[in-house]
């Protein structure tokens, strides 16, 4: 899935219990090894072959076994023995938008709506799957930002909420 790689770019590890060589698992482990989007891809070490987990460890991953994992009951406790240690310790609440890609770059979306488009130009302007396009639009439309008409998105607003932060702005 095209949205795993923002999933592992926000995360601060990783655990891959199961991939195969190719799929959302593999694209986005592999894509984190390589970009180093986390500070740990941890991989479950398997005897099975005919698994990706083998070569996402010889691509950088941290092998693990399941019973280093199951010896304790809390996930920060391993994190600390293998050398990751997590400051905030909380669990985020389902409400918490911070870390919502959505709401990250909500803004840029709404300014690229000033100009009417299909989900088709939305989704390649921003360089996402087509499907990830048509969630983002629909909440867009629900959200009342934009509207659609004949298969057309644009803005209903074009007022920035000025304490939103957006993916694209940088501090200069």
């Amino acid at each position: 899935m095209e949205r795993n790689k923002y999933v592992y770019a926000l995360a601060d590890f990783s655990i891959v219990v199961r991939s195969g060589c190719k799929g959302g698992t593999w694209s986005g482990a592999t894509e984190a090894l390589r970009k180093n989007f986390t500070n740990r891809v941890f991989v479950i070490d398997t005897d099975e072959e005919k698994l990706g987990n083998k070569q996402l460890i010889a691509k950088g991953g941290i092998p693990i076994k399941v019973h280093e994992i199951t010896e304790t009951n809390n996930i920060f406790e391993f994190l600390e023995r293998k050398g990751l240690n997590i400051v905030d310790k909380q669990v985020v609440k389902p409400k918490d938008t911070t870390n919502d890609v959505y709401y990250l770059i909500l803004n840029k979306m709404i300014e690229l709506l000033n100009q009417p488009m299909s989900e088709k130009e939305f989704a390649s302007i921003l360089n996402v799957q087509i499907g990830q396009a048509r969630n983002w639009l629909k909440r867009l439309v629900k959200e009342g930002y934009i509207v659609k008409k004949k298969g057309i998105y644009q803005s209903k607003k074009t007022k920035r909420l000025s304490n939103q932060v957006t993916l694209f702005e940088r501090d200069i």
